[in-house]
C-alpha cells in the first residue's frame, strides 16, 4: 500500500512537495517488513503537474521516518498532510521548514 499527498506552495518559485508513505508486506506470515515515509521536492507548476512527472525510482526521495506498524505509518502521513493543508499561514511555514531540512541544498 502506498499513500501519496502533494502540496504546492503559493509561489511558482518553490518546488512542489510530494509525501509518500509505503507499507510493504513481504513474507508469508503477513508480517510488515517495511513502513516508511519519504519526501520528494519536484519542480512543477502545480500538484497535477508534479504527480504526472514524479518517479518512485528517482534517487531524490528522502526517507524522513520509519514506522513500527501500518497504523502508525498511516497516522503519521495523515498528520503531516493535515499540517500542510490547514487554511492558515503555518502550512507554508511548515513547508519551508521541510524544504530547508530535506530539499536540495
Amino acid at each position: 500500500m502506498r499513500l501519496i499527498s502533494a502540496y504546492a506552495p503559493p509561489t511558482f518559485t518553490k518546488p512542489v512537495l510530494l509525501l509518500s508513505t509505503a507499507v510493504h508486506t513481504h513474507n508469508i506470515t503477513g508480517k510488515i517488513d517495511e513502513n516508511e515515509t519519504a519526501i520528494y521536492f519536484i519542480e512543477a507548476l502545480n500538484v497535477n503537474h508534479a504527480l504526472n512527472r514524479f518517479d518512485f525510482t528517482d534517487g531524490g526521495w528522502k526517507a524522513i521516518k520509519y514506522h513500527k506498524s501500518q497504523r502508525k505509518a498511516v497516522k503519521y502521513h495523515t498528520k503531516l498532510t493535515a499540517k500542510l493543508c490547514r487554511s492558515n499561514k503555518t502550512h507554508y511555514e511548515f513547508y519551508l521548514v521541510l524544504l530547508h531540512l530535506y530539499g536540495d541544498k
